[in-house]
C-alpha cells in the first residue's frame, strides 16, 4: 500500500480506530523512516531537476515575477488615480450641494425678511387706523412747541414740483404708546 496516497485511510477503515492507533504506536519508527525516505526522494528529484535546468527555471520564474510586479504596479497606479478621481468627484459634488443649500438659505432669508417687512407695515397700518382721529381709539395730543407739527405737505408733487396738498402727519409708535398711556391716566 502507498502510505502517502490513501494508505492510512484504507488501514484506518480496515482495522478500526483503536487498532489503528495501537498499530501506529508500535510501528511509529517504521512509518517515520518511510516518510523520511519519501521526502528525501522527492527533494532529491527536485534538486536534480533544478540542477539540470537552472537557467530555464530561473528565467521563467524571473519573467513571471516581473510580469506580476509590473501588473501590480499598474494596478496600484490605476487604483491611486482612481482614488484621487473619486476624491475630486466627491469634493465637486459636496461643493455643488453646499452651493445649492446656500442658495436655498438665501432665498429663505429673503422670503422671511419680506414677510417680516410685510407684517410690520401691515401692523403699522392697523395701528394707524385704530388711533386715527376717527378710529376706535382716537388719540389727540395737545400741540407742544418742540413736537413736530400735526399737518404736513403731501410728498406727492404736482406740476413744476409743487406740493399742493396738506395731510395729517402719521403718528409714530412711540407717540402712540405715550398718547395711549396719557389718555388712560385721565
Amino acid at each position: 500500500m502507498d502510505v502517502l496516497h490513501g494508505g492510512f485511510d484504507r488501514l484506518l477503515m480496515a482495522v478500526g480506530v483503536q487498532n489503528f492507533y495501537s498499530w501506529l504506536e508500535e510501528s511509529w519508527e517504521t512509518v517515520q523512516r518511510v516518510l523520511e525516505q519519501r521526502a528525501a526522494s522527492i527533494w532529491r528529484d527536485f534538486v536534480s531537476g533544478a540542477a539540470r535546468f537552472p537557467g530555464i527555471r530561473i528565467k521563467a520564474m524571473e519573467t513571471r515575477r516581473k510580469r506580476e510586479m509590473s501588473r501590480r504596479s499598474r494596478d496600484r497606479t490605476k487604483m491611486g488615480t482612481r482614488h484621487w478621481e473619486q476624491v475630486l468627484e466627491r469634493r465637486v459634488a459636496l461643493e455643488l450641494v453646499r452651493e445649492a443649500m446656500a442658495a436655498e438659505l438665501r432665498v429663505l432669508r429673503q422670503d422671511k425678511y419680506g414677510w417680516v417687512l410685510h407684517a410690520e407695515s401691515g401692523w403699522a397700518d392697523h395701528v394707524q387706523q385704530l388711533i386715527h382721529e376717527r378710529g376706535i381709539w382716537p388719540i389727540q395730543s395737545a400741540p407742544i412747541d418742540d413736537e413736530e407739527p400735526e399737518w404736513q405737505l403731501c410728498l406727492t408733487e404736482g406740476p413744476y414740483r409743487m406740493r399742493k396738498k396738506l395731510e395729517r402727519r402719521k403718528r409714530k409708535l412711540e407717540d402712540t404708546s405715550r398718547g395711549c398711556f396719557d389718555q388712560v391716566g385721565t
